[in-house]
C-alpha cells in the first residue's frame, strides 16, 4: 500500500477522452470476480463544473434519409452489389415475419394525383385512340364544373389542352362572398389558369381570392382592388384568354352529375401495360399547359375542398411509374447487373405497399373512397409513364426498360403476413425510406443492423451538423444552454422503436428547457431523419491570437454555417477569417489575392496562423510555395503555423494529384521549426470519405464540412499555446524526487526506489469520445485504456503506474483534452518481485476484452459474473522483464472498463470464494 498519503499541487497537463468508464481497483485474492449489476440510476456521474454558457455548439450525429422502418433502399443496393444477395433475401432482412405470396393478376389501384387538387378545369389528351368519356370521345377532352359535383364535357378533334374559349370570365362586379357564386368560380377558374395554380376553385370569393385577385391586378397594370372584380379586370382577362385560344374548336357532348362511387371517367383503348406506348396513354393537362401521362383511366371527382384527379390503373402499370422516382434505374446496371436484385426487392415493396393502402379520400357525404393512395413521399412517389412539356411537345419518358423488367421479374408478388398473425393473409404494409443507417427503426418488423445501408454511394448513412448554440438559445428562449441530451421519446405512438430512432431532443438552459421530440426536431431543422444523437462542444478558451487563410475549402466551413466559426467561439483572443474561392498559395493566374497577399495583409504577432492552401497550385512548384508562405508568415511574427495537407483523393491518369504537394508540404516542416502539418489526408481517409467529399474529391458535402470544422478545432486548441494536449504527442511527468507534502504537514520526497505512484487522473471535456493511457516512460506505449470519457465530459479515475528507471510516468490521450494529474502516494520497493517487495509495478497489459473474446467470448451479465485468474499470470516489468504473478501475492492491481452497457448500473470486483460486497466499482 502507498507510503504515504500526500496532498500535492494539482498538475495541468492535456490528454485526450472516450466512451467507457474505468475505475481503478486494488484487489486482494488469487481470482477477481466481476458482476455487473442492471439497476435504475445505480451509477454515478462525473461532476462538471462548467459554466453554464460554455456550450459554444451543438453537434448532431445522424443516420439514415428518412422513418427508418422496413426496408433502406440505399440498404437493398449495398446487400445486392457489394453482397451478392437476391431479392428474396433482401426483403426478407427487411421485413422479418412475413413472406412473399402471388396476388391476382389484373388488380387496380387508384391513386390522387395531388397536383391537380382543386383545378376547376381539368384536360385530358391522346396521341393513340381517342380519348373516350361514355360514348362520345375525341383525341382531348376537358371536364369544366359548373356547379358542385356537376360537370359540363367538352371534346376536341385536335390534341390540346384546354385554352381560352374554355374559359369564360363574368363583366362584374364580382366581390367577396359567404355563398357560393358561379361567377366567383369562374374568376377562380381564370385566375388558376392564367396566373397561379395554387388557387382552390371552389366557388367563395374569400380573403384568398381577394389575395390572388390583387396580384394578378398589380402584375397586368390594372387599379388593384383585390375586393372586386370589375369591367376592367373582365376585359384585360379575355385579351389573354383569346391569345391562347388558337384554332381549337371544342364541342360539348355532354354533363355529368356526380354520385359516390361514379366520377367523370375518362379512358382510352391504348396503354394499360404494354412497353411502347408510353406516349399514347392518357395524358392530363397542367395549368401551364404541360402534360402528365399515366396508363389506365382519369377520373375527376369533385370533392368537400375542390376537385380531385385520380390515376385508376392497373396494379403493375402503377409500380412501373412508382419505381424510376423512388430509386435511380442505373441500380440495376450497378455490379455488373447485380444490382438488379435491388430493383426488384424496391418493385415488391412498391406494389405490397402501394395495395396496403386505404386512405380516406371519400365522396362527399360518404364512405366511398375514390382513391386509396396518393402521388407523393406521404405516400410513396407517382410520377406516370412519360411527361411533355406541351400538349403536342416532345415525349419524356417516366418509366425505364431497367425498372420494367424488375416489375416483370416480380409480376404481382407481395409481402404478407403469415398464419398465426393478427392480420394473418393481408398484405403488409412494406414501409421503406431511402437510408435507415447502421440499424433499422423496427416498428412493425423486427430492428436489425444494416450492413448493406454502409454502401459507398449511399450519400446519408451517417451524417453531421453543427448548431450555433447562442443563436438555438436565443430562438427558443434558453438563456444560455447547460446541456443537451437524448431521452426516451414521450411521444406514444413512437415509444418502442430501436436505438437512436424516435428519441427526445432535451437542450436545457438558464432560462428553460426546449424538449422536441426527434421527428419534429428533424422537421423544424430540415434534417435527413429522425435518427440522431446529440453532444455538445465547449469552450476551450485560450490566450492566443488565431487567423485562417483558405481557398473555398476553407470558405465552406467559415462562411454562414460551415460549422468552423461556432466551434471555435470563444476558444481565441481574436480570430482573423481570409477564405476566398479559387485561391492559390503564390500564383498570379488565381482570381483574387494569393495566399502571400493575404499573409502580408494581417496584424503582426499572432499567435497562431492556419493555412488551408494547395489545391489550385502546382504540385511540382508547391515547395518554394510554402517557402513563400512561410518566408511571408514569419516576417509578421507568426509565433506557430499549422498548414492543412490536402485530402489525396483526386487523380489523373490513374494517380494521385496532391501526393508530391503532401509530401513537399510534409519536408517543409524540416525547413522551418515553426510549421506543424494539419494531416487531414489521414484524418479523413475513413470508410465515411465518400460521404464527405463531393464527387470532385475536394470540396465538401455538409457532413464533411462540418467533420473538417470538427477536426480543426481539435488540432488547433492543442496547437496554441495552452495546457492542452493532442496526440500523438505525450506528456512526461517526472515523479522521483517530486515534493511533497504529508497529512501531518511533513515535507516528504518520492524516494529514487518507489516502485509505482498512485494517481488521480481527470479528462477535463475532451474534444471528442477518447481515451487516455498511463504507462512507465521507457517503454512502448501499450495499447490499453486507463481513462475512459466522452466528448465534453470531466471524468476522473484512480490509477496506481509503475514509475520507469528515469523516475517519471507518460500520460497519452487518443483525442483533444485537458488533463489534471494528483499524486496521491507512492509504493516503496524494488521493481523485482518478492515476497518482501510492497509492490511490483509491471507493464500495463489487457487480460480480457469480452467484445473480442480475449479471455472470455460472452458479455458479463448479473447472473454470469466474470472470473480472472491472477496468480500464475504472464507479466512483463517496465524494463521488459518476463515475470508471472506469485503465489503469494496479496492483492493486484486492475483497471475495470464497462463498455456498451445495455441500461445504467454498476460494477463489483471482489476475492472469489468470498460473498459479492454490496459494493460498486
Amino acid at each position: 500500500m502507498p507510503t504515504s498519503r500526500l496532498r500535492a499541487p494539482r498538475l495541468r497537463f492535456s490528454d485526450m477522452g472516450l466512451r467507457r468508464r474505468s475505475a481503478r481497483i486494488l484487489l486482494a485474492g488469487a481470482t477477481a470476480c466481476t458482476a455487473f449489476v442492471v439497476a435504475p440510476n445505480a451509477g454515478l456521474s462525473p461532476v462538471a463544473d462548467a459554466a453554464p454558457d460554455d456550450i459554444v455548439a451543438i453537434v448532431i450525429d445522424g443516420v439514415g434519409n428518412g422513418h427508418g422502418r422496413g426496408m433502406s433502399q440505399w440498404g437493398a443496393y449495398g446487400y445486392a452489389v457489394d453482397h451478392g444477395w437476391d431479392w428474396n433475401q433482401i426483403l426478407a432482412h427487411y421485413y422479418g415475419g412475413t413472406d412473399s405470396a402471388t396476388t391476382t393478376a389484373g388488380q387496380r389501384i387508384s391513386v390522387r394525383l395531388t397536383d391537380y387538387d382543386g383545378m376547376g378545369e381539368v384536360g385530358v389528351i391522346s396521341h393513340g385512340s381517342p380519348v373516350r368519356w361514355g360514348t362520345a370521345s375525341g383525341q382531348s377532352m376537358r371536364a369544366v364544373e359548373t356547379s358542385a359535383g356537376v360537370f359540363d364535357i367538352y371534346s376536341s378533334a385536335q390534341i390540346a389542352c384546354p385554352g381560352g374559349t374554355s374559359i369564360t370570365v363574368p363583366d362584374g362586379p364580382v366581390g367577396p362572398s359567404s355563398t357560393y357564386s358561379p361567377a366567383a368560380q369562374q374568376v377562380q377558374q381564370f385566375l388558376d389558369r392564367f396566373h397561379d395554380l395554387a388557387i382552390v376553385v371552389d366557388g367563395y370569393f374569400g380573403n384568398q381570392t381577394s389575395g390572388f385577385l390583387s396580384a394578378w391586378q398589380q402584375a397586368q397594370g390594372l387599379p388593384v382592388n383585390g375586393s372586386l372584380w370589375d369591367q376592367d379586370d373582365a376585359n384585360r382577362a379575355r385579351q389573354i384568354i383569346g391569345s391562347a385560344t388558337g384554332s381549337v374548336s371544342w364541342n360539348m357532348v355532354g354533363t355529368h352529375v356526380q354520385s359516390a362511387g361514379n366520377p367523370v371517367h375518362f379512358t382510352s383503348a391504348d396503354g394499360e401495360n404494354s412497353a411502347t406506348d408510353r406516349g399514347n396513354v392518357l395524358g392530363v393537362c397542367s395549368s401551364n399547359g404541360a402534360v402528365n401521362h399515366y396508363r389506365g383511366a382519369i377520373d375527376v371527382v369533385s370533392a368537400s375542398d375542390g376537385n380531385r384527379v385520380v390515376s385508376d390503373v392497373d396494379v403493375e402499370g402503377y409500380v412501373r411509374g412508382v419505381i424510376p422516382k423512388e430509386i435511380s434505374a442505373s441500380w440495376a446496371a450497378a455490379g455488373s447487373g447485380a444490382g438488379a436484385n435491388a430493383v426488384r426487392a424496391q418493385a415488391v415493396a412498391a406494389r405490397s405497399y402501394g395495395m396496403s393502402q386505404n386512405r380516406t379520400y371519400t365522396y362527399p357525404g360518404s364512405s366511398t373512397r375514390y382513391a386509396s393512395t396518393c402521388d407523393t413521399t406521404s405516400c410513396q412517389v407517382y410520377g406516370g409513364s412519360a411527361t411533355r412539356g406541351s400538349a403536342t411537345g416532345t415525349v419524356t419518358s417516366v418509366e425505364h426498360v431497367a425498372t420494367d423488367a424488375g416489375v416483370l421479374a416480380t409480376a404481382n408478388i407481395v409481402r404478407k403476413w403469415p398464419a398465426g398473425h393478427p392480420s394473418a393473409g393481408q398484405i403488409v404494409s412494406t414501409e421503406f425510406s431511402a437510408s435507415n443507417g447502421p440499424r433499422t427503426a423496427g416498428g412493425a418488423f423486427p430492428p436489425v443492423d444494416d450492413i448493406g445501408d454502409d454502401t459507398a454511394p449511399n450519400p446519408l448513412h451517417r451524417w453531421t451538423r453543427i448548431i450555433d448554440a447562442d443563436t438555438f438559445a436565443a430562438q427558443n428562449g434558453l438563456g444560455s444552454i447547460t446541456g443537451a441530451s437524448m431521452e426516451p421519446t414521450t411521444a406514444s405512438n413512437y415509444q418502442g422503436f430501436d436505438g437512436v430512432w424516435f428519441n427526445d431532443i432535451v437542450v436545457t438552459g438558464t432560462a428553460g428547457t426546449y424538449r422536441k421530440q426527434a421527428w419534429d426536431f428533424r422537421n423544424a431543422m430540415g434534417y435527413s431523419s429522425p435518427g440522431m444523437t446529440v453532444r455538445v462542444i465547449r469552450e476551450s478558451t485560450t490566450s492566443s491570437s488565431m487567423a485562417l487563410i483558405g481557398d473555398s475549402v476553407g470558405n465552406g466551413i467559415t462562411a454562414n454555417n460551415g460549422g468552423f466559426r461556432q466551434l471555435t467561439d470563444g476558444t481565441f483572443t481574436s480570430q482573423t477569417i481570409d477564405a476566398v474561392d479559387s485561391r492559390c498559395t503564390t500564383k498570379d493566374s488565381c482570381p483574387g489575392t494569393s495566399g502571400v497577399e493575404a499573409a502580408n495583409a494581417l496584424p503582426s504577432g499572432l499567435d497562431l496562423v492556419v493555412v488551408e492552401l494547395g489545391y489550385n497550385d502546382n504540385p511540382a512548384t508547391f515547395g518554394s510555395d510554402v517557402d513563400a508562405m512561410m518566408t511571408a508568415l514569419t516576417a509578421k511574427g507568426v509565433k506557430r503555423v499549422a498548414w492543412v495537407n490536402m485530402a489525396d483523393i483526386r487523380t489523373s491518369n490513374g494517380n494521385l494529384v496532391y501526393t508530391p504537394a503532401n509530401a513537399a508540404l510534409a519536408a517543409a516542416t524540416s525547413r522551418w521549426g515553426n510549421l506543424a502539418v494539419l494531416d487531414w489526408n489521414a484524418a479523413s481517409n475513413t470508410p465515411e470519405r465518400s460521404r464527405w467529399f463531393n464527387s470532385d474529391g475536394v470540396h465538401l458535402t455538409t457532413t464533411g464540412s462540418a467533420e473538417f470544422s470538427l477536426f480543426l478545432r481539435d488540432r488547433l486548441v492543442g496547437l496554441a499555446p495552452s495546457s492542452y494536449l493532442s496526440p500523438p504527442r505525450r506528456i512526461e511527468l517526472p515523479v522521483v524526487g517530486s515534493t511533497m507534502t504529508a497529512p501531518d504537514g511533513r515535507t516528504v520526497t518520492i524516494p529514487a526506489d518507489a516502485a509505482g505512484v498512485s494517481l488521480n487522473v481527470t479528462m477535463v471535456r475532451p474534444a471528442s469520445g477518447g481515451y487516455a493511457t498511463v504507462w512507465p516512460c521507457q517503454q512502448d506505449r501499450p495499447e490499453v485504456s486507463s481513462l475512459n470519457a466522452r466528448s465534453g465530459e470531466i471524468v476522473a479515475n484512480n490509477v496506481i503506474a509503475p514509475i520507469s528507471a528515469a523516475g517519471t510516468v507518460c500520460f497519452y490521450s487518443s483525442v483533444g483534452t485537458n488533463f489534471l494529474v494528483d499524486i496521491a502516494g507512492w509504493f516503496a520497493g524494488t521493481a523485482s518481485p518478492g515476497a518482501s517487495a510492497p509492490f511490483v509495478g509491471l507493464l500495463p497489459q489487457r487480460r480480457v476484452d469480452t467484445r473480442s473474446g480475449l479471455g472470455r467470448a460472452t458479455a458479463v451479465t448479473p447472473t454470469s459474473p466474470l472470473v480472472v485468474p491472477v496468480t500464475g499470470l504472464a507479466a512483463q516489468l517496465p524494463d521488459g522483464t518476463a515475470v508471472t504473478v506469485p503465489a503469494d501475492a496479496a492483492a493486484v492491481a486492475v483497471n475495470v472498463t464497462v463498455a456498451r452497457a445495455t441500461a445504467s448500473g454498476f460494477a463489483t470486483v471482489w476475492p472469489c470464494g468470498t460473498t459479492r460486497p454490496l459494493a460498486s466499482n
